[in-house]
């Protein structure tokens, strides 16, 4: 679509059939700006059947092949009109015991369907979207993601402020067992397949405390940007690490199993480690507040998972065990790229740069202005936007006037500088 033109809401209705492996969707899609084209992508898993526009027909034509991914012109687009409704479906090569859907960073993806939803940008941060999502499920199937239930019904979801489209989750899931409860009045709710009570009860505790932490600091979680937690829900096995995205989080089976029988204390980590400290910090840091560079966020969070743990498990010293194993970590991403974080992309696999040397940045200033201050200092920022969004030069701006002293050298020293010499805490060189 030519102009400033984005998709600003979805309203789609998706029919799952598993016993027959199919799927088809309708999705009816708002715009705002202006253009006078409208194309879109849809995966190549997936059929585009039908495009209306106030009841006329648009013509469907398929003008550029990607290797997942289909681009089609829709003629006979009315600018004037915002809205057009499509259809697609599609079979689905296997149903596992469940599914999770997810969001892959060019267009909106159903993970292990191979597929995608219909989207008009080619990058994810460059389109946000509001969205309602019905599902028709079997009986015994719920709908578990991100976003506000209506009335509890397992089938619905909507999100009611925009984001962009890699941070929209889907799970839809035969027999998931769930244990929930409630914190400052947000109902915390973990979802789980293949894992005993046990360890499912030990992960809602320590998902409860993670929270807590966090609202002791930050104050309330903001409805709908927490809240739900997978826990491996794509097969009895899972993987070692799973992954993760915002205010729903996913590990496998082998990684949480193996963390609960060690008392949080795996053999190749310095210390213990909660499994759902950093995305509850999400929550507010990246969620609540957005964050307009992503790797500003993440080393926030890292930042406070690390410090938080000291207190959440009561071992003085712990943030100081866990910033010094980093820094072989950190030396070793620096002699194969020594690129600064802020010119590094999560194509790049930025993980050491942005999260380890990313968080240090935060554990150095601690150094000069505690870690009382500096943590105050976060959740004032965190307070003074909660629900917007800020870009770096704003936060670097807002951190001197918190702390009272100037900060430019010392974010800039840390985030947009290659080659840089010691790091001033403890005089450890890098």
């Amino acid at each position: 679509m030519g102009g400033d033109t984005r998709v600003v809401h979805h309203n789609i209705r998706v029919n799952l059939a598993p016993e027959r492996g199919t799927m088809a969707a309708t999705d009816t899609m708002f715009f705002g700006g202006e253009g006078t084209e409208l194309l879109v992508y849809l995966g190549k898993g997936f059929t585009l059947t039908e495009a209306t526009q106030g009841g006329r027909n648009l013509s469907i034509e398929m003008v550029e092949e990607q290797r997942r991914a289909r681009r089609y012109r829709l003629s006979g687009w009315d600018p004037t009109r915002m809205t057009a409704t499509l259809k697609w479906e599609g079979r689905v090569g296997e149903f596992e015991v469940s599914k999770v859907c997810s969001i892959s960073p060019r267009v909106v993806e159903l993970s292990g369907f191979g597929a995608w939803f219909p989207t008009i940008k080619p990058s994810c941060y460059d389109e946000q979207f509001t969205y309602q999502l019905d599902a028709d499920l079997p009986e015994d199937w719920a709908l578990v993601m991100p976003g506000i239930s209506s009335h509890g019904d397992v089938r619905r979801r909507h999100h009611d402020w925009q984001r962009p489209i890699e941070d929209i989750f889907i799970c839809a899931a035969p027999h998931l067992n769930h244990l929930e409860s409630e914190t400052d009045g947000q109902v915390l709710r973990v979802y789980f397949a293949g894992l005993s009570v046990e360890v499912g009860t030990a992960l809602i505790d320590d998902y409860v405390q993670s929270v807590r932490m966090m609202e002791k600091y930050f104050g309330s979680m903001l409805h709908g940007r927490g809240g739900v937690v997978v826990i491996s829900p794509r097969s009895p096995s899972g993987d070692s690490w799973g992954f993760e995205r915002g205010d729903l989080w996913v590990a496998g089976d082998e990684f949480v199993n193996g963390l609960v029988k060690s008392d949080w204390q795996p053999d190749y980590l310095p210390g213990p480690m909660s499994p759902s400290l950093h995305e509850s910090i999400h929550s507010w840091i990246g969620l609540g507040l957005q964050f307009v560079q992503p790797w500003l966020a993440e080393s926030i969070t890292q930042y406070l998972q690390v410090v938080l743990s000291e207190e959440l498990f009561s071992q003085p010293g712990l943030a100081d065990s866990y910033f010094q194993w980093y820094v072989p970590r950190i030396r070793a991403a620096l002699v194969r790229d020594d690129r600064a974080i802020a010119n590094l992309t999560l194509a790049d696999n930025p993980y050491d740069h942005w999260y380890l040397k990313g968080s240090w940045c935060f554990w150095d200033l601690e150094s000069e202005v505690g870690r009382d201050g500096l943590i105050s200092a976060l959740a004032a920022i965190y307070r003074h936007h909660v629900a917007a969004t800020l870009d770096y030069d704003s936060f670097v701006r807002e951190m001197s006037e918190q702390l009272c002293r100037p900060l430019d050298e010392h974010f800039n020293y840390w985030f947009k500088e290659r080659d840089f010499s010691p790091l001033c805490r403890s005089t450890l060189e890098l």
